[in-house]
């Protein structure tokens, strides 16, 4: 599965201290220029209310169904239908209709890496979009059609620059027309995305994954994430019973998260047409955080003071003796109480946590990120921050939603504190030697000397 550039903002990127992954600095500002559209919404909204015009500049009933017949896409009575093609149209889901029209009119054209060969149906037909553009010709979609139809798009799309005219929803619950608009089916169709690269990298975390030689081997090789049902399973990623984990369970789901934090960064256009400098810059500033959120998030819920790794190893709030280490410092309290519990209170659902992720990825103030990758970065960050804010409110509505999309945010400094603990801890390791860090691990996670 691939991505386009769709920018949320014209901003240029903002210039930060370059500090190995900031506090998520750059979160704030995204988010800062979504929070203030807000109250200007609402303002034109309720202003809107205060001023009925007279009975007689009102427009007929006629006059008004004939402005309706122009802005519904495809006329009346042709609800989810696309582009007419020998007299006929075809019955298809929105989203499938948003990607066929937008790659149209952007004259976007991708490649498979799998030589048109992969599996398209409602399940996955967000893997590969080169294979998706040609089921949706096999089916009928007629690209002169979408050109035909442009036009009638043309009110609602300046109604959509504009703005909503309807009292903006406060209330929980999604507003349907406000859900329906193309800004937001976009911002969903990336949602749907990332929650099923999601779902293979929970198949990739239980498979035998292939030997590599480094990180350069690792990011060079064929993406893992689209060949699972070919991998053998590794039994010792299989719940049996709980039980108290050691540094060697911890060393082994250390690399297994590494190794598919590569494969999941390898899913996003944007990232594959960077230089190979500039995308082990943009994975190693992140790819602890990547272990960390995914070992909180999927932790197997038996109370408030366990951590449980997927095949039943729990580390306790007062870690058992067999993963104390001298000198170093522990940081699983932290973890604990500063995400994991956080996590659960916020009820964070999969989609909404696989797009906190991307957001955190691309961050445009990485360490040794070069000055010609980061407008690519700054856009894709925007363009996950209002996914994720689309995503959040239209389930909750625009009060609770706001309310959740900034504590998410604001555990951003937390997740950079407990990393930059960890590293100091891998410092320790290093220099007394009281464990061997894997060489693969170190190559991600430590700073150069």
């Amino acid at each position: 599965m691939l991505y386009s550039k769709d920018s949320r903002t014209s901003s240029k990127p903002i210039q930060q201290s370059q500090v190995r992954g900031g506090n998520f600095p750059w979160i704030y500002s995204g988010a800062f220029a979504i929070f203030m559209r807000i109250p200007s919404v609402l303002s034109r909204t309720f202003s809107e209310r205060s001023f009925t015009p007279p009975i007689d500049e009102l427009p007929s009933e006629g006059k008004r169904r004939e402005w309706r017949m122009q802005t519904r896409p495809n006329g009346p009575r042709e609800k989810n239908r696309i582009g007419p093609r020998q007299g006929k149209s075809l019955e298809m889901a929105w989203a499938c209709k948003t990607f066929f029209r937008r790659t149209i009119v952007s004259e976007q054209t991708f490649i498979c890496q799998y030589n048109g060969n992969c599996d398209v149906n409602k399940n996955i037909r967000c893997a590969c979009r080169h294979c998706r553009f040609n089921k949706c010709l096999l089916v009928g979609m007629d690209a002169k059609g979408v050109a035909r139809s442009a036009n009638q798009y043309a009110i609602q799309n300046d109604r959509d620059r504009i703005g909503p005219t309807k009292k903006a929803k406060l209330s929980s619950g999604s507003d349907d027309d406000q859900a329906a608009t193309p800004a937001r089916m976009a911002d969903q169709e990336i949602v749907e995305q990332l929650t099923q690269v999601e779902g293979l990298c929970q198949e990739l975390r239980t498979c035998i994954m292939p030997e590599v030689t480094g990180v350069q081997d690792a990011l060079t090789s064929p993406c893992l994430l689209f060949a699972t049902t070919e991998m053998k399973k590794d039994p010792n990623t299989i719940f049996k019973e709980l039980y108290p984990a050691s540094m060697n369970d911890i060393r082994m789901w250390n690399i297994r998260e590494m190794r598919i934090c590569i494969e999941w960064a390898k899913t996003f256009e944007v990232y594959q047409k960077m230089n190979q400098f500039d995308q082990f810059a943009l994975v190693r500033n992140f790819a602890f955080a990547f272990n960390l959120l995914n070992r909180v998030f999927y932790s197997q819920d038996h109370g408030p003071d366990k951590i449980v790794f997927q095949n039943g190893a729990f580390i306790m709030r007062q870690p058992q003796q067999q993963v104390q280490l001298s000198g170093c410092r522990p940081i699983y309290t932290r973890q604990m109480d500063e995400i994991m519990l956080p996590f659960r209170r916020l009820q964070l659902s999969m989609p909404e946590f696989a797009t906190f992720k991307a957001a955190l990825f691309f961050n445009p103030d990485a360490l040794d990120l070069s000055n010609q990758a980061k407008p690519d970065v700054y856009e894709e960050r925007n363009k996950f921050l209002g996914a994720l804010f689309t995503c959040i409110t239209t389930k909750l509505g625009m009060v609770a939603g706001v309310q959740k999309y900034g504590s998410l945010l604001m555990m951003t400094a937390s997740i950079q504190n407990i990393l930059a603990q960890n590293e100091e801890n891998m410092q320790v390791m290093e220099l007394f030697k009281n464990w061997e860090v894997d060489p693969f691990v170190k190559e991600l996670c430590m700073k150069r000397a």
